[in-house]
């Protein structure tokens, strides 16, 4: 399997086939006595913005905050919860365990707030 090429940036999706966004990122854990272990997948605006410029992954973060969202971002989901891989990655929590859409319900909330964002 090449990593980069068949899990990054795919959709997924949790138990109940509620899109949570796309990976963003592959985490690795580096260990002596062998070749590297893919250890979890990262979710979120945060990690989105990081792979394009680290100033706007702290931009992105800034946002995050300010918009009242969990300081406990990116979501990261560890390699041993991802059910399936094909048609899409599949992961073994729901939307509300991993609190992964957050700041799009809270932008969603802000954009509605607005008079004549409905």
């Amino acid at each position: 399997m090449h990593l980069v090429r068949d899990i990054l940036d795919e959709r997924v999706s949790d138990r109940n086939g509620r899109e949570l966004g796309r990976v963003d990122s592959i985490v690795f854990e580096m260990r002596d006595d062998g070749p590297p272990l893919v250890s979890a997948i990262e979710i979120g605006f945060i990690t989105a913005m990081q792979r394009v410029h680290p100033m706007l992954g702290r931009w992105a973060r800034a946002i995050e905050r300010w918009a009242g969202v969990s300081p406990d971002r990116p979501v990261r989901i560890p390699f041993s919860k991802i059910l399936d891989l094909e048609p899409r990655v599949r992961v073994d929590f729901t939307s509300s365990e991993l609190d992964a859409l957050a700041f799009e319900e809270k932008a969603r909330a802000i954009v509605t707030a607005i008079p004549g964002g409905k």
